[in-house]
């Protein structure tokens, strides 16, 4: 019987758990998330809560180009993936005309800009930031209230160092890279 019960416990979560990843409106996280340590520069503001935290794993995209007359390797944009803190994918992450953009499959999506970023301390990874949303789009979701996004605890990402030059332009190269959203309201 205990055994029963506790078999039925589990299928409600993973049900719970199935109408929250549909779209169902809940805009609170069902569990406590610990906010980020990061640098003055990317803290929160007071009052600010965080919404979510999510895994990224994927590449920072980057196009050889000329900037000040140069040939230079130039961020396109993210492709990532978005994991929750069980590996379950939760989202996507890319850039929309230039800015990055995060989906969440319930359907919400923002879109945000760079308003300070600090050096990661893995000196070979790309900076920490912070991000002001900028446009909201998408389905009604956990997306919808959130104003700020800290990109911390980077890996890797980093444009590499040589290969773009005059004969190589228009070329794209994708760098594996890592890091952790937090989304805050």
């Amino acid at each position: 019987m205990k055994q029963l019960v506790l078999t039925l416990a589990g299928i409600f979560f993973s049900q719970a758990v199935v109408l929250c990843a549909q779209g169902a409106s809940h805009s609170e996280p069902t569990e406590y998330i610990e906010p980020a340590t990061v640098p003055s520069a990317l803290s929160l503001h007071v009052g600010q809560s965080l919404v979510l935290r999510v895994y990224a794993s994927g590449y920072q995209v980057y196009q050889c180009g000329t900037a000040e007359g140069s040939p230079t390797w130039i961020l396109s944009g993210p492709d990532a993936n978005l994991f929750d803190g069980k590996r379950n994918l939760v989202g996507s992450h890319f850039a929309t005309s230039g800015s990055p953009t995060w989906r969440l499959n319930d359907g919400s999506e923002i879109t945000a800009k760079k308003v300070a970023a600090a050096p990661s301390p893995d000196g070979s990874a790309v900076p920490w930031l912070m991000l002001t949303v900028s446009a909201h789009s998408g389905k009604s979701g956990l997306l919808n209230e959130v104003t700020t996004v800290q990109r911390v605890n980077t890996s890797g990402g980093l444009a590499p160092a040589s290969g773009c030059d005059a004969n190589h332009q228009g070329r794209i190269t994708k760098s594996p890279y890592s890091a952790e959203y937090y989304f805050s309201k």
